[in-house]
């Protein structure tokens, strides 16, 4: 049986370690034993190491390279490791180095657009020649990669992301958020009203995002008279990227818009899900859309810009409950919004039957049980 070692940086809540937790969470049903090796803490540690599967903190200090990569040597080879998966171009180049001359599968994933240019674009490119695999979260981004560099087809994979489909089961809508008083943009305490429609947007306010884009059109929209509706961006401040999440805030705060909230970060995005009616997504730069596909299986109507990777994840025509909006255009986003809301209202049947289509349709194609399956086809190759 296969013995895989997934490497990644740190246990911060993200695309690739939620992925990385849900598959630490079915261990059991996965076809090939794996332990874990990570190189910092986070907020979801707990989580990780109460999951079941090993776990070993390496991680190098200044002027210490040598020593972590002999250290990694020896428990790749303690653990009878037959591959690797790193998580990051960084650990892909750390497993590299530290599995010379030993007979290891080394297989890299891409979550994101990393920069080709400078020292890390070098070190980036390094890493994708340096493993035997390289897996890509969707074609749209394969294809950015391979347009420019030169990878060969026979080990580049589309693997799209898994999500573990149990948690959003097993949740029940929460409006702890709305029975607790909140501090919203003007640093007020007020309750969040229950009787209105509910909209969402998961993700924090780092640059692969527009949440700009969404709290203008709310602006147009309150223009036009529309109102009838609470808006919850949910996600953190960055700390590399305050400007970001400041910018929303100031448009909000300025036009008066008492009916945007800002949660933060939080652990009960399931809860939060069901107890919304709807949910909005902006991105300008995204490689797969894991919110977009989680809010999808809570049964949630679903408005996002027509980027790319939205309509390959998404889906451009088997998806009915799914409109798309002009990207970075506020008036239209505005207007498709203002839709949403008049179908949400009047509630019918056949709008019911498509938001349901939805939880069906990505079930069978993004569920962790298929993302494991076809890790474990990559790995036996």
């Amino acid at each position: 049986m296969k013995k895989v070692a997934y490497m990644f940086g740190g246990m911060n809540r993200g695309g690739a370690e939620t992925i990385m937790l849900d598959v630490f969470r079915n261990w059991r049903n996965a076809p090939f034993e794996f332990i874990g090796i990570h190189r910092k803490d986070g907020t979801m540690r707990e989580a990780f190491y109460a999951a079941g599967p090993k776990l070993y903190q390496l991680a190098p200090k200044r002027f210490g390279y040598v020593r972590y990569l002999l250290q990694l040597r020896r428990l790749i080879k303690s653990e009878d490791v037959t591959a690797i998966h790193a998580q990051h171009w960084l650990d892909t180049i750390y497993a590299w180095l530290a599995t010379i001359g030993m007979d290891v599968q080394l297989v890299t994933t891409l979550h994101g657009f990393y920069p080709m240019r400078g020292i890390n674009g070098f070190l980036c490119r390094m890493s994708i020649r340096m493993a035997d695999d390289v897996c890509f979260v969707s074609r749209y981004e394969q294809e950015w990669y391979q347009h420019r560099m030169q990878i060969a087809d026979a080990k580049c994979h589309v693997i799209y992301n898994g999500v573990d489909f149990s948690k959003i089961d097993s949740a029940k809508p929460s409006l702890e958020f709305a029975k607790q008083p909140q501090r919203n943009f003007q640093g007020k305490i007020e309750s969040v009203p229950q009787r209105r429609i509910r909209l969402a947007m998961v993700g924090n306010f780092v640059s692969v995002r527009s949440q700009n884009i969404i709290a203008k059109s709310i602006q147009v929209l309150r223009e036009r008279g529309i109102s009838n509706f609470e808006f919850y961006f949910i996600g953190k401040r960055s700390d590399a990227e305050p400007q970001l999440f400041d910018e929303c805030e100031q448009i909000c705060r300025l036009n008066k818009m008492t009916h945007v909230h800002f949660l933060g970060a939080r652990s009960d995005v399931p809860a939060l899900l069901k107890a919304m009616d709807g949910f909005v997504y902006s991105t300008d730069h995204d490689t797969f859309g894991i919110a977009v596909v989680e809010a999808m299986y809570a049964g949630l109507p679903i408005v996002v810009n027509d980027w790319s990777v939205m309509k390959e994840v998404c889906g451009e025509s088997i998806n009915k409950a799914v409109t798309y909006f002009k990207t970075k255009d506020v008036e239209d986003c505005a207007s498709v919004i203002e839709k949403l809301l008049k179908c949400i209202s009047e509630s019918t049947a056949e709008f019911k039957k498509r938001s349901a289509n939805n939880a069906q349709w990505v079930r069978e194609r993004y569920s962790i049980e298929a993302y494991v399956e076809r890790l474990h086809h990559i790995y036996c190759e």
